[in-house]
């Protein structure tokens, strides 16, 4: 017994220095457990309120034309039905032009026309705001792209499956019914017979 007290004395500062470090690291390792629980980061849940803009111009809104020319440079040309004014701006495509719909003084609809050039896709916009709402379908036609329609957040897109995009258009936030009909006549729910989804 001696001898382990006399072993024990002559080595007390190593084996306290080994019981400290024992301690040191116990105590970190729970430190960093704890902060990997708390500190976690968790991503964020997209907004379904979020509502699309195109070039900070935003459907709904209040906009000067002199504003809009601000943004999105002077219209090439423009055409007055009704309440309605279309103006139509270059696009990245040559032979099709952008179009903006004015009605008393509010932005009503852009219609963004999207060369492959523009390196858009579905998937830039389904990363924003998720699954589309509704997919509506060409009448009477076998259009191998379909309109992906998100209503809460004012955008849609003229889509094929494989995530071409050829038109994103934007529009106030509204229901199903008063988006066919303002802006997509010639669009429906469902299929008609023999048409294909791609």
């Amino acid at each position: 017994m001696n001898k382990i007290m006399n072993f024990i004395k002559s080595k007390k500062i190593i084996l306290l220095t080994i019981i400290s470090l024992s301690a040191a690291i116990f105590i970190i390792i729970n430190i960093n457990k704890n902060k990997d629980t708390t500190n976690s980061v968790t991503p964020t849940p997209i907004s379904n309120k979020q509502t699309a803009s195109y070039k900070n111009i935003t459907a709904g809104e209040q906009f000067n034309e002199n504003k809009i020319n601000e943004l999105i440079g002077y219209p090439v040309n423009s055409t007055i039905s009704g309440e309605i004014k279309t103006n139509n701006y270059r696009s990245s495509n040559e032979y099709r032009n952008n179009e903006l719909k004015i009605k008393k003084g509010k932005v009503n609809f852009i219609r963004e026309v999207v060369n492959p050039d523009d390196n858009k896709k579905a998937d830039d916009i389904r990363n924003i705001y998720g699954i589309a709402d509704y997919v509506l379908y060409e009448k009477e036609s076998n259009s191998f792209f379909n309109l992906y329609v998100y209503l809460k957040n004012g955008i849609a897109y003229l889509g094929h499956e494989d995530g071409t995009i050829l038109e994103i258009w934007y529009f106030e936030p509204t229901t199903l019914e008063n988006f066919i009909e303002n802006y997509a006549s010639n669009y429906q729910e469902t299929l008609f017979e023999g048409q294909s989804t791609y």
